[in-house]
């Protein structure tokens, strides 16, 4: 596989249509818009439908009875009765006013990209809780990410696609290993510790996350935050992301959805005749460039220095490194433990066909990624996705069933090996004369590498995933809906000490140690909704009522493995599990009036088996607002305004992540029965403004959440000896900020078009008020008034000139002198922001992603600190650092950053360096602009295609993933922000896909009315 995938090395991203002329439309539809039906004729043609929405704006709703028709038929029943021009090019379709100048390109060309399309805001598809709605008829904000923009990235895991490109979504990776976790927040931190994970929902069905889904992974290179829930969702099976944060859009949700909620939604098949993809990419990974590491020589003069600073000697007793091993050996240990080459490999297949009654999806894929670390690591999936769609030939009876199953194999050390890159550079060879490892001696023990890479770590990680769902028009607008679905994740993990892999140094010899963990979660839903949907001339109607019930069962079991003298195995085991059963009633109305103004509101009551007896219900809802406007006159070029909307929401949202297990019999003692939600309240208000007949769009957000009845975790007090224990608190949490979108719509310049998005954050974070905070373990944790974020510490004022140490903030004599204890700086993003543009000229595309971060963070060189002080040899001779090092206080009169070296005999060194890790000059700048993503697609139709041909298209594709980096953050990367793990791959792809066709004996229909 990887050499036919490094042989073709190129992938397929766009197929072009037939022309117009040969597909049927099927229109099914009761007091619908014509932009409605105009809408649904584009996605059976693919082409540029080039309109403006306020030609039809006194027009009424009609009845549409249309069955495989063709579409010139479909426009012109559309259309009756309207004073409009209708042009079409191929599979374009152009309407202007009667009268008015064509809108038709002067071009010979049928192709798609011949003229821009003005967007019809109406039509604008807007995915909600239970149903897809338009622009039009919600008061919600919603962001939603499609296919072809997930498809830009090169990455498997759909959080990495997101990242930067929608507004409110804060993404950091904790490390570069394949597969491991990745931090988001949707709208800030919430909750002070239980749980700020978003809820996510494939399909209708709640996702496995933590603290339900236990961590998987921890065990291994992928580090104590483990592997990422969803790496068994495959990529290319979802059709859109769509992000909620407003209470408007997430209160259906009740009391999961405080912290927003992402929908996942999956492809569908369509109608039409048999079509298939293939495509291929292959690629490789290196990490992104950081800071070099001391060569021999200023490692050695550090060290000297250093002694002779604490008045000591400089011979073989202190400085080993130069008089015991060769002071002339170097060995880059930054590339020996970061600098390979991590192989990406990616294929893909699926095949769609249908009928207006029945149409299918089938798709298979695999994926393969290594890790720059040594040794064998890799992490593969292989996964099988397909769906079926049905409905009755009179449209009353409609369902669908669709899975997927992935398989993941992954294999990493047990350990991320990058922070073995700071042994010292003339450490000696880690093989003897003989070949045999070694790992120094007893005065100079060291830590080899290559023996590391025995210890191993493995997972088989299985998800299988199930939804089925069937509707039926009982009455006219009536209609009642069954929902189930099973999401399925069991991990088994084994790791291995191996004897091989541990120092012979110590007093007993060592033994291979192994350890089995399983890890099995199991959640089903099951909902029963009545929905309705009317209109009244220009009112329209949308309600719904629903129950659901869900149940969560997990299973944790591991097992240690280690031999003992005279034969045998001394195991021990631990075990644990945990039931979770929920259920709800909720409620939803909008009502849009005059096609203007828009009025919604929805209730919902859970139930949870996690809080005490008193506290199992929890009440929330949400109301909101919007009114739209558009210029009467937005058709003609000369008005700049064209529409918008004002709309303004509240509501009340919950959040329960805590410990499943917490009233089990073995933990109830330790809990306060006074647990219940955290309930979240959200105000947002916001505006969405079209210019230049929508071509230009610009949204804007202002938003306000506060949380209380925080779920806290007590520890014990060494004191007075009180065990730990839960509690909710009357502790507020405050977020608030504004969000800004913009996008236009591509500008023709010939045949040069542009368009660009820019997505912008500025979040605020704070503690409102902790009665009780001044007095509890947590003191020193969080301050009040300032982000969750915040510590208390000791305020850095610099480097004595004189004395070289460093120096900090004291109290007043008066008050009994000290240290002074102030907040440390926040670590909060102050704004994040994401901007793609794209360009197409001919047959080239090329998008250009950039992501920006303005932010502090956690100092690597403080991090290092902790470990090992510059100058100072420590035990497993890892007393190498960056570059940086080289910045310090040398002698009286110096001004520096950095205080004045010292191999650990200077106390007072010593002291000075302890308190400045629990300072604020632990925290250090950490913005960033880096070049995300950048992809260049090549497109073309072969010759035959038009004329029966089986190859629809064809496409080549080289992508880029962080591809640039511009900071001035020392040492580390700064979104890992820590010089103990591997930083982030710096990846290039390059791909092949092709789009097949059978076009013999069969003309496609429309797509099913529900796509």
């Amino acid at each position: 596989m990887r050499i036919l995938a490094c042989a073709i090395g190129f992938f397929l991203f766009l197929s072009l249509p037939c022309a117009a002329q040969e597909l049927l439309v099927t229109l099914e539809g009761d007091q619908q818009t014509i932009p409605w039906a105009l809408g649904r004729v584009q996605r059976v043609t693919h082409g540029t439908l080039l309109y403006d929405a306020l030609l039809f704006r006194r027009s009424g709703r009609r009845n549409y009875h249309l069955v495989n028709v063709p579409v010139r038929t479909a426009l012109d029943t559309i259309l009756a009765g309207e004073e409009v021009r209708l042009e079409m090019s191929g599979v374009n379709i152009f309407i202007t006013a009667a009268g008015a100048p064509s809108r038709r390109p002067h071009s010979n060309s049928d192709s798609a990209d011949a003229a821009p399309a003005a967007c019809a805001l109406d039509e604008v598809v807007v995915q909600q809780p239970y149903e897809e709605t338009t622009w039009g008829r919600t008061a919600a904000t919603v962001y939603t990410l499609r296919a072809s923009e997930i498809a830009l990235s090169p990455v498997n895991n759909f959080l990495d696609a997101m990242d930067g490109r929608m507004p409110g979504a804060s993404q950091r990776r904790y490390n570069g290993v394949a597969g491991s976790a990745i931090e988001i927040q949707l709208g800030g931190r919430n909750s002070l510790q239980e749980g700020n994970n978003p809820l996510i929902v494939v399909d209708g069905v709640p996702w496995a996350t933590n603290p339900f889904l236990g961590i998987v992974g921890s065990g291994s290179a992928q580090g104590q935050n483990g592997a990422s829930a969803f790496n068994g969702i495959p990529l290319s099976a979802i059709a859109s992301l769509s992000i909620m944060k407003d209470a408007a859009a997430t209160a259906l949700y009740g009391s999961r959805a405080s912290n927003g909620v992402i929908l996942v939604t999956l492809k569908k098949g369509r109608a039409g005749a048999l079509t298939w993809d293939v495509g291929v990419n292959t690629g490789a990974g290196h990490v992104v460039r950081t800071s070099p590491l001391l060569t021999t020589s200023p490692f050695l003069q550090l060290r000297q220095e250093a002694i002779q600073n604490d008045g000591l000697p400089v011979n073989a007793a202190t400085l080993p490194e130069r008089f015991v091993w060769d002071p002339r050996r170097y060995t880059d240990f930054k590339a020996l433990t970061t600098g390979h080459t991590g192989l990406i490999q990616d294929a893909h297949a699926d095949a769609t066909w249908g009928n207006t009654d029945a149409w299918f999806l089938l798709a298979g894929r695999y994926h393969s990624e290594a890790s720059a670390l040594p040794g064998v690591t890799d992490d593969k999936h292989a996964s099988l996705y397909g769906n079926l769609h049905f409905q009755s030939r009179n449209k009353l009876w409609r369902g669908g069933v669709s899975g997927f199953y992935d398989r993941e194999d992954i294999r990493l050390p047990v350990e991320d090996l990058s922070k073995y890159q700071y042994l010292a550079p003339n450490t000696p060879a880690f093989t003897n004369a003989a070949g045999a490892p070694q790992w120094g001696d007893a005065a100079m023990p060291y830590v080899d590498i290559p023996a590391l890479e025995n210890n191993t770590y493995r997972g088989k990680i299985t998800t299988l995933f199930g939804n089925g769902q069937v509707a039926w028009e009982f009455l006219s607008h009536f209609f009642l809906e069954l929902h189930g679905g099973y999401n399925g994740i069991n991990a088994r993990e084994q790791s291995l000490l191996s004897a091989a892999g541990q120092t012979p140094l110590l007093p007993k010899p060592p033994v291979n140690d192994t350890t089995t963990v399983n890890n099995d979660y199991r959640g089903g839903i099951a909902e029963s909704l009545v929905k309705y949907q009317g209109s009244f001339g220009r009112d329209h109607l949308d309600a719904l009522a629903g129950l659901t019930y869900q149940g969560q069962r997990t299973g944790y079991s591991s097992r240690q493995e280690i031999p003992v003298r005279g034969g045998g195995m001394t195991p021990g085991s631990t075990t644990s599990g945990a039931m979770n059963r929920y259920k709800a009633f909720f409620v939803r109305a909008t009502y849009v009036l005059q096609d203007v103004y828009i009025l919604s509101g929805s209730l919902r009551r859970d139930a949870s088996t996690k809080f005490g007896a008193g506290y199992l219900y929890g009440n929330f809802g949400s109301v909101s607002a919007a009114w739209i406007f558009r210029t009467p006159q937005a058709a003609a070029s000369s008005r700049w305004l064209s529409s918008g909307k004002v709309k303004a929401s509240y509501g009340t949202t919950g959040n329960d992540q805590i410990n499943p297990g917490i009233y089990d019999t073995t933990t109830v003692k330790a809990v306060k029965n006074n647990l219940r939600w955290e309930q979240n309240y959200r105000a947002e208000a916001g505006v969405d403004v079209g210019f230049l007949q929508n071509k230009l769009f610009f949204s804007a957000t202002a938003y306000r959440s506060w949380t209380s009845n925080q779920l806290i975790y007590f520890p014990r007090n060494g004191v007075t000896r009180s065990p730990a224990y839960f509690s909710s608190e009357k502790a507020d949490v405050v977020n608030e900020g504004l969000e800004m979108h913009v996008w236009t719509q591509r500008l023709r310049i010939h045949r040069f078009h542009w368009s660009s998005e820019l997505a912008l954050t500025v979040p605020v974070n704070f503690l409102r008020s902790f009665p009780g905070l001044g007095s509890s373990p947590l003191a020193n944790l969080m301050v009040v008034g300032k982000s969750l974020s915040v510590r208390k510490g000791y305020h850095l004022t610099g480097v004595d000139p004189q004395s070289g140490l460093y120096t900090f903030q004291q109290t007043d004599p008066a008050q009994g002198g000290g240290l002074a204890s102030v907040p440390n700086p926040s670590l909060d993003p102050r704004w994040y922001a994401g901007w793609n543009n794209t360009v197409e000229y001919g047959r080239w595309e090329l998008h250009v992603f950039v992501v920006w971060r303005r932010q502090n963070g956690a100092s690597p060189l403080a991090a290092l600190d902790k470990q090992n002080l510059p100058g100072m040899r420590q035990g497993g001779q890892q007393s190498n650092g960056p570059v940086e090092w080289l910045d310090h206080w040398r002698q009286p009169g110096d001004h520096s950053s950095r205080q004045r070296l010292t191999s650990g005999a200077d106390s007072a060194a010593v002291a000075a360096a302890a308190l400045y890790t629990q300072s604020d000059g632990a925290v250090t700048g950490a913005s960033f602009l880096r070049v995300k993503t950048v992809a260049l697609f090549y497109h073309w139709v072969p010759a035959d295609a038009k004329k029966g041909g089986w190859i629809e298209s064809m496409a080549l594709s080289l992508r880029g993933e962080n591809l640039l980096t511009v900071t001035r953050f020392p040492v580390a990367d700064p979104e890992t922000q820590d010089p103990m793990v591997l930083p982030p791959l710096r990846v290039v792809t390059a791909g092949f896909s092709i789009t097949f066709k059978n076009k013999a004996g069969q003309r496609p229909a429309a797509r099913p009315l529900d796509q």
